[in-house]
């Protein structure tokens, strides 16, 4: 084999088999270059993860004598599941000294024979929605929901241009694809002296101010025939200035009034000029173009 031929060399991170594009691998953690060609080898990775887990729980409900409760039958439920997921009342995200982070979703319901009872989720989480599931449970007893509470708790009001979409299975599935093909086209791309991967959560804080005031804003058509906006802004911090790269796909959610709505596909922070100039892609519809 020639290695200038395969240049790029990328592996997944439990069974180690070795690839060339970053398109055969799934990615489930914001901010982690961690990536797994399926989704036993993900289930494998994270094992000892869900039963360190699995015994926190059995641990805490024998301290709070809660072993045996009704509402654990409804644990795994699409209708309870589903909510949770896409309404919890708090999100709580706790972060290590290596910036990896576990999230813990919790939702308060009280349809199960007209008793309060409350859900809980420990995951990991990608673009903002869980990714892979680490625990799940049910409790009446709110010391032990308490317990699940740590690090720091996460603002539900902050803005979201995806909020209230309803997207159909076929069209999410869609998406997602979409989701994975550019952000394995802006690695590839990217240099390596550019800001680190694992640092792109830090900058979170410049998707709305680029979405809101935004230097460029291009549109164009792609492959699959789905409208995509990049939106562009230059920003500075700590006295570095940098481009903050905003991809959206254009979503038709109401027919009727043909309502157009934007849900963020890729953000990404960069310092580099070229990468800048790959995503100026389609019709300037705002702004002027920036000087590199």
């Amino acid at each position: 084999m020639n290695l200038k031929e395969n240049p790029d060399l990328y592996y997944c991170n439990n069974c180690k088999k070795i690839f060339h594009s970053l398109k055969d691998l799934y990615f489930i953690e914001d901010g982690s270059p961690r990536g797994f060609c399926s989704e036993s080898c993900i289930e494998t990775f994270f094992d000892h993860l869900v039963k360190h887990f699995e015994n926190i729980d059995q641990q805490l409900r024998l301290k709070l004598n809660c072993v045996e409760e009704s509402c654990l039958d409804i644990v795994g439920e699409p209708r309870y599941m589903e909510g949770l997921i896409e309404e919890p009342d708090e999100v709580w995200v706790r972060e290590n000294d290596l910036k990896e982070e576990i999230f813990c979703y919790i939702k308060k319901f009280n349809d199960f024979g007209g008793d309060e009872f409350y859900m809980v989720l420990t995951c990991l989480v990608f673009d903002r929605k869980p990714s892979f599931i680490i625990s799940a449970t049910a409790t009446q007893n709110i010391e032990l929901v308490n317990s699940f509470k740590l690090g720091e708790q996460q603002d539900l009001d902050a803005p979201d241009k995806a909020s209230n979409l309803s997207i159909d299975d076929e069209t999410l599935e869609s998406i997602e694809g979409k989701k994975s093909r550019y952000l394995a086209s802006m690695l590839q791309d990217r240099n390596e002296s550019d800001i680190p991967f694992e640092d792109f959560m830090s900058y979170d804080e410049f998707l709305y101010k680029t979405l809101e005031k935004p230097d460029e804003v291009y549109c164009q058509t792609d492959d699959e025939g789905d409208t995509i906006y990049t939106y562009i802004r230059v920003h500075e911090r700590e006295g570095t200035s940098f481009y903050y790269i905003v991809l959206c796909i254009s979503i038709e959610n109401d027919w009727k009034q043909k309502k157009e709505n934007l849900l963020p596909i890729l953000t990404f922070p960069s310092k580099d000029p070229k990468l800048y100039n790959t995503f100026k892609k389609g019709s300037l519809i705002t702004g002027s173009q920036l000087k590199n």
